[in-house]
C-alpha cells in the first residue's frame, strides 16, 4: 500500500501507472512504487491489460474468454486492525474479496495471516533512526581527567605530597635565611611545589645540594607529565569521535530529541510494539514528532536531531542535501529488525501461484534485484577530505576549566573578605584594649591639682 501521498491533498483522476514509473521523486513510497512495477512487468508476462481507476493501489482482475483485464482501485490504508477488531485499507478489502490481490506489499502480523494468504516477499522493510553524531560525548570533566587513569592520578597525588614533606624538611637548613625565612611555611611550599607541577618555575635559588636536587627533579617531573597530559587531549580532539550511541538505549539516555516520518506504518509499529525501549522512547522522546522526510532530515542537519525512516528514502535524501563533512557525522540506529515484505491476496485465491509464479522467475532472473538497485537508493559514503579536517574547542569541552577558575575567584573573594573582617576586628579590639590601660581621673572628688612641667599631682581626700 502507498503512503498517504505526503500529506498532499489530490483532486481529480491521477494515472497511479504512470505514477509508478515515474523516476523524479523514488524517495517518496519507495517500496509500493517498486512492487506495483513488478506486478507491471507481470502483467505484461501474462498479456494482461490494465484500467486506470482513480487513484489505484487494488488490482481486480475480470475475465472475459480469453481476454483479462485489470482494472486499479484507490484506498487510503494498508490495512490497520482498529480497536473493534475490524480492519480497514487494502487488508479489509482483500478479505472482502473486493480485489483479487495488493500491488503493495503488506507486513506479515499474526492478525492478517489468519484473514489472508500472503505471496512471495519482494521487499526488504528497513528502517532505522539516523543523526548527527557529536564530536564529543563525553563530559567536559571526563575530558580533562581521560588523559590519566586513577592510579595514574593517585601516583601524582602520593608525589606532590613527598615532594612538600621533602622541601618542609630541609628548608629550616638552608643558610640563606633572607630567601627562605619567608617561604618556610607549608602553605607557600605547597603553591611552589604546584607552580612546578604547572609549568612555572621554583620560587627557592637553593644553596643545598639537597633541594636543588629536588626541584631539578620536580622541573623534570613536571615537563614530562605535562607532554603526556597536554599530548593525549590534543590528539583526543584531533581524532574522529567515539560512536558511544549506538542502541536504542543510548538514544533514550541521551539530550537528542527523536521524531519519525509521517506514515501510516511508523504510527502503527510504534503503537503495537511491545518493546519496554521503543515505548519509553516514544513517550519521552518522538510523542507527536511526525514529519516528512525533507522535514525531518532537515532538523537533522541543524539539531541535536534522531529521525527515523525508510533507510531508501533518506540514503536520496542525503546525498542531495548533506555535505561530505555531514555524511561523514552520520550515525544510524535500528529500533526494529529488518523485515521482509510480501505480496498479498485473498484468501484461497486462485491468482496466488499465478503471480508468485511471475515473481519468483523475476528473482531468478534477476530483474527484481535490478529493480532494488534502482528504486532503493544505495547509502552515502563518507569522503573525507583535508579541508573537512576542523579542529573546534567550543564551550562543552572548555567549561570545566572555566568552572575551576570561577570557583577559585569566588573562593578567594570569600576568604578575603573574612580575613578583611577578623584583621578589622582585631583593629577594634586592640583600639579597645588600649584605651582600657589609659589612667582614669576621678574629677568630683579631687581638691586641686598642680602642674608642674608636665607632671600632674593631685591631692585627694
Amino acid at each position: 500500500m502507498w503512503q498517504r501521498w505526503m500529506k498532499i491533498t489530490l483532486n481529480g483522476t491521477v494515472d497511479v501507472d504512470k505514477y509508478a514509473l515515474d523516476e523524479t521523486s523514488r524517495q517518496n513510497n519507495t517500496h509500493s512504487r517498486y512492487h506495483s512495477v513488478a506486478m507491471r512487468i507481470c502483467r505484461d508476462y501474462y498479456n494482461f491489460s490494465y484500467d486506470v481507476w482513480n487513484i489505484t493501489l487494488l488490482a481486480i482482475i475480470h475475465s472475459n474468454l480469453s481476454t483479462f483485464r485489470i482494472e486499479l482501485m484507490g484506498t487510503n490504508s494498508w490495512g490497520y486492525e482498529k480497536s473493534n477488531g475490524t480492519f480497514d485499507g487494502l487488508v479489509e478489502i482483500l478479505r472482502t474479496n473486493k480485489a483479487d490481490f495488493g500491488s503493495a506489499p503488506l507486513f506479515i502480523f499474526r492478525a492478517r495471516v489468519h484473514i489472508l494468504s500472503l505471496g512471495y516477499g519482494t521487499w526488504t522493510f528497513d528502517t532505522k533512526f539516523i543523526f548527527r553524531h557529536p564530536k564529543n560525548t563525553a563530559s567536559s570533566k571526563e575530558i580533562y581527567l581521560r588523559p590519566f587513569t586513577s592510579s595514574v592520578w593517585f601516583s601524582l597525588i602520593f608525589l606532590l605530597v613527598l615532594f612538600v614533606f621533602i622541601f618542609r624538611c630541609a628548608v629550616p637548613y638552608e643558610t640563606n635565611t633572607d630567601m627562605f625565612k619567608n617561604h618556610n611555611t607549608f602553605s607557600c611550599i605547597i603553591l611552589n611545589i604546584i607552580g612546578i607541577l604547572c609549568q612555572q618555575g621554583s620560587l627557592y635559588s637553593s644553596r643545598l645540594c639537597s633541594i636543588r636536587i629536588s626541584i631539578f627533579v620536580a622541573l623534570l617531573f613536571s615537563f614530562l607529565v605535562y607532554q603526556f597530559y597536554s599530548g593525549i587531549i590534543v590528539s583526543y580532539l584531533l581524532m574522529d569521535p567515539p560512536r558511544t550511541i549506538t542502541k536504542v538505549a543510548d538514544l533514550v539516555k541521551s539530550t537528542f530529541a527523536a521524531g519519525c516520518e509521517d506514515t501510516l506504518f511508523e504510527r502503527n509499529l510504534l503503537k503495537l510494539s511491545t518493546d519496554p525501549l521503543v515505548r519509553e522512547l516514544r513517550d519521552t522522546k518522538i510523542r507527536d514528532n511526525f514529519y516528512t522526510a525533507q522535514m525531518g532530515f532537515e532538523k537533522v542537519r541543524k539539531e541535536k536531531f534522531a529521525f527515523h525512516t525508510m533507510s531508501s528514502a533518506a540514503n536520496r535524501i542525503i546525498r542531495a542535501t548533506f555535505s561530505p563533512k555531514e555524511i561523514c557525522d552520520l550515525q544510524e540506529i535500528r529500533m526494529y529488525t529488518v523485515q521482509p515484505l510480501y505480496s498479498a491476496y485473498p484468501k484461497r485465491s486462485p491468482f496466488r501461484k499465478l503471480l508468485n509464479y511471475c515473481l519468483v522467475h523475476q528473482a531468478e532472473v534477476g530483474i527484481l534485484d535490478k529493480l532494488k538497485r534502482f528504486w532503493n537508493s544505495p547509502k552515502p559514503q563518507c569522503v573525507k577530505t583535508l579541508s573537512d579536517t576542523e579542529i573546534e574547542v567550543g564551550i562543552e569541552e572548555f567549561y570545566w576549566a572555566l568552572m575551576v577558575l570561577l570557583v577559585g575567584t569566588i573562593s578567594s573573594i570569600a576568604i578575603f573578605c573574612s580575613e578583611f573582617l577578623i584583621i578589622r576586628k582585631g583593629f577594634k579590639e586592640a583600639s579597645l584594649n588600649k584605651k582600657e590601660r589609659k589612667p582614669k581621673i576621678n574629677r568630683k572628688n579631687k581638691k586641686h591639682c598642680n602642674v608642674k612641667r608636665k607632671t600632674i599631682s593631685c591631692n585627694l581626700p
